[in-house]
């Protein structure tokens, strides 16, 4: 009495042929599981060299003629980033590859108070660079206050606590994996009907 039809039994079937016609070449073990297992280490350690580096944009209708932001451009790890649209804007923001939006606003009544008011947004996609940022802006602040010792007014800004809005979080594996699939399948397509 023969067996009846098995979906899962012909599926087993098909994968062991396949692994069985892959493991036989040598040729085709490098290209299916090594190289891509290399290209990934080879890329993923593409860009962690020199230090982090902050992209920063300036809110629409912030000062930009304050020592703030001439602060901000000299240093040498946080570049300034121009959006034409605000949904651009937010889209990067949201993908972690802004690092937050910054708000400065000027206060007409300085007498005794910080002249500047100084405000950031970011998201939790960019957690991994936002702490230095911070860092590095308050370093700005106290940097410039020390050098302006002559000056009645002690604050030069007010830093608010930053706000922040939780968003999935994009890792560099998210970007990795879909390029090493699409390259697996083309390598499969190519290699694999010859080999088998």
């Amino acid at each position: 009495m023969s067996k009846p039809y098995s979906q899962a039994r012909a599926l087993w079937a098909i994968t062991r042929a396949s692994f069985k016609a892959i493991f036989n070449q040598p040729v085709a073990v490098v290209f299916s599981l090594i190289f891509p297992i290399i290209f990934i280490l080879i890329f993923g350690a593409f860009g962690s060299g020199g230090g982090p580096s902050y992209r920063i944009c300036l809110a629409p209708g912030s000062d930009t003629v304050n020592p703030i932001v001439s602060g901000l451009k000299q240093h040498p790890q946080i570049r300034f980033v121009r959006y034409a649209d605000s949904t651009a804007m937010k889209k990067d923001l949201e993908r972690g590859r802004l690092t937050a939006i910054v708000t400065i606003q000027k206060i007409k009544d300085t007498t005794g108070k910080p002249p500047y008011v100084v405000s950031t947004y970011s998201t939790s996609a960019s957690s991994n660079t936002f702490g230095g940022f911070m860092h590095a802006l308050n370093y700005i602040k106290l940097k410039i206050e020390a050098a302006d010792k002559a000056s009645k007014i002690k604050e030069i800004a007010v830093i608010e606590e930053p706000f922040r809005s939780e968003v999935r979080k994009y890792r560099q594996i998210d970007f990795i994996l879909p390029g090493q699939l699409g390259f697996s399948i083309l390598f499969s397509t190519l290699f694999g009907i010859a080999f088998t």
